[in-house]
């Protein structure tokens, strides 16, 4: 293995102030790597979108993420347009409405078939097909690209939404179709169903991603070790080999070549604002892949390591070499100190 590459999108807290999210946490690896490595690379605007410029398949606002996730997913080949329109809950907070993504709301599949199968009788007047790849995982096929700007979900989990709605020439129509969503969800069974049993309602839709299936894209790693459908679908446009996410460094094979490795535990803790267990999962990276890359990198078996991780759209690429390892100076680096800052 020349070089290893690891992605973690919830590496830091979401809110860069609350430095107390970082108490008591114990990361030795990580914090020699930060220490004694360099950054590389910020980033403003989210794991999403730097994925898609690593793989250069488009600019921010304008890559088609829905019809690259379905890809990963498994489905076929197509050139129709995909976007996506995630099951979210909106709960209002003062005079705004904030948004909690499908996968915090324990959506079950029988409910999002349910829903998914209203929502397509309900357009199918208007040209639109209503597809659920998993139950918090929904797309519409369009007859062409709307002319708008839209917002990835992970940026717009536990915000206010009015900064983040489409914007465009084709928004008003979209926003219009938003709300007759919104009405429609409202009046069905399985949502009284799930209100009545204490679960929130998945009383709205978040629009993002439009577009068509790109040839291919840019190939800059060997191997992906993922189960993201988005950067499966990546690994697949650029003939990269794609495979699940092993439990650790360990499980990886010296033949492999470059490899990047996205490790997802502290993503949902971090997004559900769970600490403890945010913590308790980069303490299982840090043992897990961290501490072993480390390892391999002191014995040669690896040329580089890097690191990007991000706390919600904010982040940091740091690259450490064998050479940096002997740079005793550089004291290890508490991850809170490391944090990317708006």
């Amino acid at each position: 293995m020349r070089s290893l590459h690891l992605l973690v999108p919830a590496l830091f807290w979401p809110d860069p102030a609350a430095l107390h999210a970082y108490d008591g946490v114990d990361l030795p690896a990580t914090a020699r790597l930060l220490g004694r490595g360099s950054v590389v690379g910020e980033w403003r605007d989210g794991p999403t979108y730097w994925l898609a410029r690593q793989f250069g398949v488009g600019p921010a606002n304008q890559v088609p993420l829905a019809a690259i996730a379905r890809f990963g997913s498994g489905a076929a080949r197509d050139d129709r347009v995909w976007m996506r329109a995630d099951p979210v809950h909106l709960h209002p907070q003062g005079s705004e409405l904030f948004l909690t993504r499908g996968a915090d709301l324990a959506i079950d599949p029988g409910e999002a078939a349910a829903m998914i199968a209203a929502l397509d009788a309900f357009f199918a007047a208007d040209g639109l097909q209503f597809v659920a790849d998993d139950a918090h995982a929904w797309y519409i096929a369009l007859e062409r690209i709307p002319a708008m700007d839209t917002v990835p979900l992970e940026l717009a989990h536990g915000h206010s939404i009015d900064p983040l709605l489409p914007r465009g020439d084709d928004a008003l129509v979209w926003l219009k179709r938003l709300n007759e969503a919104q009405m429609l969800l409202h009046g069905l069974p399985v949502n009284e169903a799930r209100e009545h049993r204490g679960l929130a309602a998945i009383n709205s839709l978040w629009l993002w991603g439009a577009g068509t299936l790109p040839a291919t894209a840019s190939r800059w790693v060997d191997v992906i070790r993922t189960d993201d459908p988005l950067l499966r679908g990546l690994g697949r446009l650029s003939g990269a080999r794609v495979a699940a996410t092993t439990d650790g460094f360990a499980a990886l094979q010296a033949a492999e070549g470059s490899t990047l490795v996205c490790i997802e535990g502290p993503t949902a803790p971090a997004a559900s604002g769970d600490r403890s267990a945010w913590q308790m999962a980069l303490e299982r990276c840090d043992e897990l892949w961290l501490r072993p890359a480390l390892d391999a990198l002191r014995a040669g078996d690896l040329g580089r390591i890097e690191l990007t991780g991000f706390g919600a759209r904010y982040g940091r690429t740091f690259r450490i070499t064998r050479s940096d390892l002997w740079k005793l100076w550089r004291r290890p680096a508490p991850l809170a100190s490391r944090r990317p800052l708006p």
